[in-house]
């Protein structure tokens, strides 16, 4: 797969739009939705080989962590909700975060 802007752009918010099922997931207390978190979290594991720049980045590790942690609430589902909710948006910022510097490095590259 060849990397540019739209599949950078698009690869991100597929992965923004995954981790916000997962605040969902938990206000309806699925009891099956640990199983979505640990495929995001194997899915994200593997994006630094689509995006390579990923492999330094810590930002990143960050939302691996994130993700692991709210596998494990979705998986008890005994957490509270505000606690499950921030982690969620703060992932949702990091990668908004990561995203525009992916961008940025990008647009620099192919001037």
């Amino acid at each position: 797969m060849e990397l540019n802007r739209y599949v950078i752009h698009d690869l991100i918010e597929y992965y923004k739009n995954q981790i916000f099922k997962i605040l969902g997931l938990y206000e309806s207390k699925d009891k099956n939705g640990y199983k979505f978190a640990i495929r995001i979290s194997s899915e994200l594991n593997q994006l630094p080989s689509i995006i390579p720049e990923l492999n330094n980045d810590y930002r990143f590790i960050i939302v691996l962590m994130k993700v692991d942690i709210l596998t494990e609430e979705l998986y008890f589902l005994d957490g509270e909700h505000r606690f499950v909710k921030n982690h969620v948006m703060e992932s949702l910022n990091i990668l908004d975060q990561i995203k525009e510097g992916l961008l940025n490095e990008y647009d620099k590259a192919n001037d």
